[in-house]
């Protein structure tokens, strides 16, 4: 496997980001053919079928068109399909690398706050970070995120600034994890997050909780994360005929 890629993560998603984000990023532009798909699939170290099945998700998502004879093109309306598709939930669980300009404002260990749900009582202490993220040159999301010490003091800052918290204990770390709990819903913001995200007072803004557990059912963190809303968006499948999910 190529080195661009983890073992951890399906390869045609990590492919299909890859190609997502030179569109977005304008090395592909509006208009502009994409090169063979032998020849992707050689450049990147990756099969035929997984460039083919990564291209078909992109064809899907409208970011590009496919026409016997003549080749693969990137649409006209690339760009804005580019960044509506980049902020499913999976892609940002998963995506590649935030923006420069990211900051870490808290890097600390503290005592437990009082009512933080997931984490076994006899944990006393936790690593906090707290980080505002950029995306597209602005403010993306600001959020507390709390640490088991032990696993926090395998982490560099310097990947803390490049990488969401799930690929970051994943992929860059190698932990084995088991289940999230993910909770999203809007509300008005606390003075502290609308700055943050450099937001009107009492514009709502898109809130996410997550407690992630490793497969030993250990929580490894939980995280509050707040979202500017116009740059977040939330997709979900339902089967109908067997629905499961609780409101």
């Amino acid at each position: 496997m190529s080195h661009l890629f983890s073992d951890k993560v399906s390869l045609t998603f990590q492919l299909s980001q890859l190609l997502r984000n030179r569109i977005k990023q304008g090395v592909y532009p509006p208009g502009a053919r994409l090169p063979p798909e032998v020849r992707l699939a050689g450049d990147l170290g990756v099969s035929v079928i997984t460039v083919q099945r990564a291209l078909k998700d992109l064809e899907g998502d409208g970011l590009i068109t496919r026409t016997r004879g003549r080749g693969t093109f990137v649409s006209e309306q690339s760009a804005a399909s580019a960044a509506h598709v980049d902020r499913d939930v999976l892609a940002f669980m998963f995506r590649d690398e935030f923006d420069p300009g990211t900051e870490i404002q808290t890097w600390a260990l503290v005592d437990r706050p009082a009512g933080l749900p997931g984490f076994d009582s006899s944990i006393k202490t936790l690593k906090l970070l707290r980080r505002r993220v950029y995306y597209g040159g602005k403010p993306w999301s600001f959020g507390s995120i709390y640490i088991l010490p032990d696993v926090a003091k395998a982490m560099k800052k310097s990947d803390i600034k490049r990488f969401p918290m799930f690929r970051l204990m994943r992929e860059q770390l190698g932990l084995e994890l088991k289940d999230v709990d993910l909770s999203f819903f809007a509300e008005v913001p606390s003075p502290e997050v609308s700055h943050a995200l450099d937001i009107d007072p009492v514009a709502p803004v898109m809130a996410f909780r997550g407690v992630l557990r490793d497969v030993e059912d250990r929580v490894l963190t939980v995280l509050e994360i707040y979202y500017r809303a116009e740059l977040f968006a939330v997709k979900i499948n339902l089967d109908l005929r067997n629905p499961t999910v609780a409101v």
